[in-house]
């Protein structure tokens, strides 16, 4: 069993314990075998311990996490008043009404659309959801 000696001046000293000579290392601790003499050493609290090596930790490198930023909500779009069209006077689709107009009356009718429909193709689906095939 590892045994300490808490006073300092006793590191690297050697202590005799029941006809037994022991050599302290620099931090103080000596290996003991006989119980005898582990009792003997341990009776004195105020200069022995128990030793029990203790290797320090080494922490592991740790990467942060990406930080996620939430994406900020798009602010509604303001209609300008001439843009909006109320739901119950919307005219008849033509190409010279903005796309944003088409894809209200679009939406209204449940057209289906992308992004890539042109405005033609997008007037001729609202007028057969309006009106029905001609």
């Amino acid at each position: 069993m590892k045994l300490q000696n808490t006073i300092p001046h006793m590191a690297g000293q050697s202590v005799r314990v029941n006809g037994t000579s022991y050599q302290l290392d620099a931090k103080g601790v000596v290996n003991v075998i006989d119980e005898k003499d582990i009792a003997k050493l341990l009776a004195d609290r105020t200069a022995w311990r128990v030793y029990v090596d203790r290797s320090p930790i080494v922490n592991p490198v740790v990467t942060p996490a990406p930080v996620t930023v939430p994406t900020p909500l798009a602010a509604p779009i303001e209609e300008s008043p001439e843009d909006a069209i109320p739901p119950d006077e919307w005219p008849d689709p033509d190409v010279s009404m903005t796309t944003k107009q088409l894809h209200e009356i679009a939406d209204a009718y449940r057209v289906p659309y992308t992004s890539k429909t042109s405005k033609k193709a997008l007037v001729d689906l609202i007028m057969v959801a309006m009106y029905g095939e001609e």
